[in-house]
Order: C-alpha cells, then structure tokens, then sequence
C-alpha cells in the first residue's frame, strides 16, 4: 500500500504545481504585457505550486486537491478576463497588480465556499 499512496502524493505534488502555475503566470502577463515573452523566470511560476503541493500531500496544509483546481481555474479566468476586458497591460502597474490580487481573492473565496451545500441543503427539515 505504501507505493499507491506515494505515487498519490507525487501526482499531488506534481499537478499542483501545474495548477498553481496558472494564477501566477497572468501576473507575469498583466505586468509585461500579453503575448510577450517571460518577464520573470517560468521557474518562478511553478515554486507557489510546488511549495504548496508539498505542503498538501504531507497533510501540512489544510486544503483538498479539488480546492487547489477550483482556486486555480478561478483565479486564471478572472485574472485574464480583467486584463482582456479593462486592457490592463496599457494601464499603470498598481492597476494591473491590484485586479491579480482580487482574482486571487475572489478565487480563495470560491475556493472555500462549498456551493453544493448552499444550493441544496442536507439538514433535517423537521423542526
């Protein structure tokens, strides 16, 4: 048992890392520009999902893998649909960091939220 659950943590690992890549690399394009080449080092993209990945699949973070997709996805739509519909990349600096950083709220919010019990509630209704 112990090779699936290694084989579970690297994928884990591994996938966070991709996931988390997403949210960090619309900085890279809203601060340099769409389209135009790495403005910091890819490597740099890839060390939030890394450290996070690790953290995860050693139980030392208290989050679930289908948290880690929700957040990412999130934060990446949000991120390049504020830098695609506001046209953030002619616009000062702050601006552009400013909307990363709401998407990266607004994608922790939505991480965290567990909408299936919003929608439809499982209490008992005999009271």
């Amino acid at each position: 048992m112990a090779l699936p659950d290694t084989l579970e943590r690297i994928g884990i690992v591994v996938g966070s890392t991709f996931l988390l890549s997403l949210p960090t690399s619309t900085l890279s394009s809203l601060v340099y520009g769409f389209g135009s080449g790495a403005g910091f080092p890819p490597a740099l993209w890839l060390l939030p999902g890394l450290v996070v990945g690790v953290l995860a699949a050693t139980d030392r973070l208290a989050v679930s893998y289908h948290q880690l997709w929700k957040f990412s996805l999130t934060s990446y739509f949000l991120a390049s649909l504020g830098g695609a519909v506001f046209d953030l990349q002619t616009v000062r600096l702050a601006l552009a960091v400013g909307w990363w950083l709401v998407a990266v709220v607004l994608g922790a919010v939505v991480a965290r939220v567990r909408f299936r019990e919003l929608l439809w509630p499982t209490g008992d209704s005999s009271a």
